[in-house]
């Protein structure tokens, strides 16, 4: 199987994939360690900000044998799990063996970054209790209250190119990450700069003029209403 075929076929053909592992169906990602098997569902990123100066990127596998592939890849597991043609047998455990692991926090502090304002921001990685189930979370403190800010995501594409993580960030924003495309900017909703953002100040502005307006007209119609009265007033006097 051409390797490019899984990119096409993603999940649908990953439990054959995995059952031909043995038979060498992946022989076309060789390596010496641990080759990539990017045949599942793709990896996701959600990019937010949890404090004013505080960007966040949580990250997410698609598929448990990624992680595997990735624990091999670190140089975590046995080297009687890597096959000759750089294929590994995912078992249950693997995930723990990550998150067990200062390998994997500095892999991903490697792999992921953020700057603002021209400033690179101070990344640590926060969570990674059920890596699997619940993603990494990584806090990334930035000098300064962050309006718009660049996301640097390599994470996996260091093993194959065919690896993709499809992100999204505040206001339905998304991106896709790959190894010709692995930095993205994302605007955070009040702050100043351009994208979702710039909708924010323009609706209150639209919303300031359109309750300026109905004041003008209930202050219009007072004043005719008033007119009215006095002049029937002196009608009838």
């Amino acid at each position: 199987m051409d390797p490019r075929d899984g990119v096409v076929i993603r999940r649908a053909l990953a439990v054959a994939a995995g059952a031909a592992l043995g038979a060498g169906a992946v022989a076309g990602i060789l390596a010496p360690a641990a080759s990539a098997h990017p045949f599942g569902a793709p990896p996701t990123a959600t990019v937010s900000r949890t404090e004013p100066a505080v960007v966040r990127v949580h990250w997410q596998v698609g598929a448990a044998d990624d992680l595997s592939y990735l624990a091999a890849h670190l140089g975590l597991l046995p080297r009687d799990r890597v096959l000759l043609d750089g294929a590994v047998t995912p078992q249950d455990g693997d995930p723990a063996v990550l998150e067990r692991s200062r390998r994997f926090d500095d892999y991903v502090l490697e792999n992921v970054a953020v700057t603002a304002g021209g400033d690179a921001c101070s990344g640590s990685v926060t969570r990674k209790a059920d890596v699997l189930a619940a993603g990494v979370d990584v806090d990334f403190r930035c000098p300064r209250p962050v309006a718009r800010a660049t996301v640097t995501l390599t994470l996996l594409t260091d093993m194959s190119p065919l690896y993709s993580t499809l992100a999204t960030g505040p206001g339905g924003q998304k991106a896709a990450y790959a190894q010709d495309e692995t930095a993205h900017d994302w605007t955070f909703v009040g702050g100043t700069a351009g994208g979702t953002a710039a909708w924010v100040p323009l609706a209150l502005t639209a919303g300031g003029l359109g309750i300026a307006g109905a004041v003008v007209v209930a202050a219009t119609r007072a004043r005719r209403r008033r007119r009215a009265a006095s002049a029937a007033s002196l009608a009838t006097s």
